[in-house]
């Protein structure tokens, strides 16, 4: 864990600068590779986002690199935004907490494989850009492995079944009606397809008995994440979906232990 966790951190912000921008972030694009054209090809590597200089091994080792050449690029030395340290080191972080919670298990490793989609989910939703779809089809999918995964090993199917289909549809038409309220709140209209995608699959994933956590963890972390942005003087966001995302893992992790507390 203490090698892929920081991986998992460095994928999840390749994912989240490149997917918004509708770049492959794992191989050039078709039309791309069909120009034959040499900067094309690199387009889907890692490259400095200054001076578009290709990285290499030793700079792309999680953390390590990053301190060593002290943020900033080997080449240009224009400074590398702390980002993706701190993504890195949140990758390890969570990926010791899903070790723990689940032990090594099918719902651990599927938790494991969405851990860098959420994450981009954050930083993408966090700079006020649109869900990508593509992230949100992968985690759907496979929070439909983990329902089905425990749906074999539950002793009550029937009832899981039914908490986290319903989940789905309750949560999704709680995302429909978070821009009705945005435009009484703040006479704006906002996109909301990419956060009913994201709260259906959260809904999936966690199951309608875990509703409440879910919102009261969002609502802590949403007023946590306002604070900070008033104390750096940016401007405050209509949407706080990455609060959503923020959420859904920590309830994936701790959801059923703070349920306990108000049985």
């Amino acid at each position: 864990m203490i090698f892929v966790g920081p991986c998992l951190g460095s994928f999840a912000s390749a994912m989240a600068h490149r997917a918004p921008m509708q770049k492959s972030w794992i191989f050039a694009s078709a039309d791309e590779s069909a120009a034959g054209d040499k900067a094309a090809h690199k387009s889907a590597r890692s490259c400095c986002p200054h001076c578009g200089g290709q990285l290499g091994f030793f700079d792309l080792i999680p953390i390590l690199s990053w301190l060593f050449l002290r943020g900033s690029c080997r080449m240009c030395k224009k400074p590398i935004s702390p980002l993706y340290p701190f993504l890195e080191v949140l990758g390890l972080i969570f990926s010791l907490l899903f070790l723990y919670v689940y032990g090594v298990s099918a719902v651990f490793f599927l938790s494991l494989l969405a851990l860098p989609f959420l994450l981009a989910l954050i930083v993408i939703s966090a700079n006020g850009q649109k869900l990508p779809p593509q992230l949100l089809a992968i985690i759907f999918t496979i929070a439909g492995w983990v329902v089905g995964t425990q749906l074999i090993q539950t002793e009550t199917p029937v009832d899981y079944a039914l908490d986290h289909i319903a989940g789905l549809f309750v949560y999704a038409v709680f995302g429909l009606l978070l821009p009705l309220l945005r435009v009484k709140l703040y006479k704006i209209r906002t996109e909301a397809a990419g956060e009913v995608a994201l709260l259906a699959i959260a809904g999936l994933w966690l199951g309608l008995s875990l509703l409440p956590v879910f919102l009261i963890v969002s609502g802590l972390y949403g007023m946590l994440a306002a604070a900070l942005r008033i104390m750096l003087q940016r401007s405050r966001q209509l949407t706080m979906t990455h609060a959503f995302v923020a959420s859904f893992i920590l309830t994936m992790l701790a959801g059923r232990e703070i349920a306990s507390w108000f049985a």
